[in-house]
């Protein structure tokens, strides 16, 4: 099923639980996400298979429609391996694969629509991202080789999702996330790699009245 048709169903389950109030405007918020990583096809990144997807939020409610998070994500996928990633030492066995690791720390500023315990948003963002493609072998079948290229700039995100909300200070949810960042590796791999990817995460998240009720024993 495709991420976008996960997200129109969790969207669209019937409202059949008792109406609550939205989160108290004003409280800061701690969430993680775990997920799936769907990588996008491009010409230096062929047959791509997506990996664990993992992340970290931190936010605040500013109104009862406007929310932000600072966030770190990490995702990745392996490719068909390409012969400009570098040169492998002789009599190297490969499985012909490459990986590729993408790391963000985001801003996102999300529109919610608060309908009870349910709540719809959609937002964007940008973010640094830093970009590492590497192909691992082992030489003489024996001793392990890994060359690996590096990359980074400014990347743009958006989101899509839900959370509900039980209780009065946590949420389970699930959003989808769509980033874009293209990486460049050198002479080796002429013109820039596509890097983004779309994420789909489950997400929980717990609400506090001031960000240092986060920090135990505060």
């Amino acid at each position: 099923m495709k991420p976008a048709a996960v997200v129109a169903a969790f969207l669209a389950v019937p409202l059949l639980v008792q109406a609550q109030e939205p989160l108290p405007v004003g409280r800061f918020h701690l969430g993680f996400d775990i997920g799936l990583t769907q990588p996008q096809e491009s010409a230096q990144l062929r047959d791509p298979n997506g990996h664990l997807a993992l992340g970290a939020r931190f936010g605040r409610r500013q109104s009862r429609h406007l929310a932000w998070d600072v966030d770190y994500l990490t995702y990745g996928y392996s490719f068909d391996r390409l012969a400009g990633i570098g040169s492998l030492p002789p009599i190297t066995v490969t499985d012909g694969r490459a990986t590729a690791r993408v790391s963000t720390l985001s801003g996102t500023l999300r529109l919610v629509a608060p309908l009870g315990a349910f709540e719809p948003f959609a937002g964007a963002g940008l973010g640094y991202y830093r970009a590492k493609i590497s192909v691992s072998g082992l030489q003489f079948a024996v001793i392990p080789v890994d060359v690996s290229r590096a990359d980074s700039g400014l990347g743009t995100h958006l989101v899509l999702g839900a959370d509900y909300r039980y209780g009065a200070n946590a949420a389970w949810g699930v959003r989808y996330r769509k980033s874009f960042f293209k990486a460049s590796f050198g002479p080796e791999i002429p013109g820039e790699a596509d890097l983004g990817a779309g994420v789909l995460t489950l997400s929980f998240q717990r609400t506090f009245r001031r960000w240092t009720d986060m920090v135990p024993g505060k």
